[in-house]
């Protein structure tokens, strides 16, 4: 009869609870850097709040999440490579992916420099303009 180890029953719950901290601290933390960012804005007024989430909501849905799945997957190779003990696999694997996310950044960056800053100022004074008159 195999008898497990009392040892390796209590610590493999501890294990799993403490693994799980960093990963609730970066995600808290990078959600609160967007939510910080939008409080201070909302005290200069609706326009900047709504201009500020809309900019927040793009990002996120253009680049941001397909940067983090992209780069996420990186962590399959590298985990498969490191399993296989194919540690200069784990180098290769790391400036590949630099690579494809540094040429993944150009299309995804297209959107954002085709903003007109000056359309956004005219759009602007004109409001202010009808609120006063």
């Amino acid at each position: 009869m195999d008898q497990e180890d009392p040892k390796l029953v209590l610590e493999a719950p501890l294990l799993s609870n403490i693994e799980k901290g960093p990963l609730v601290v970066v995600s808290f933390l990078q959600y609160s850097l967007t939510m910080i960012s939008v409080m201070f804005i909302g005290h200069l007024g609706e326009l900047p709040l709504s201009s500020s989430s809309m900019a927040t909501s793009f990002a996120g849905a253009t680049g941001f999440s397909l940067m983090l799945g992209m780069g996420s997957a990186l962590e399959t190779f590298c985990g498969q490579a490191y399993g296989a003990k194919q540690y200069h696999m784990l180098g290769v694997d790391m400036q590949r992916a630099m690579l494809v996310l540094t040429l993944m950044c150009i299309p995804i960056a297209l959107p954002s420099s085709c903003t007109d800053l000056k359309q956004a100022r005219k759009l602007q004074w004109e409001q202010d303009y009808i609120l006063i008159g």
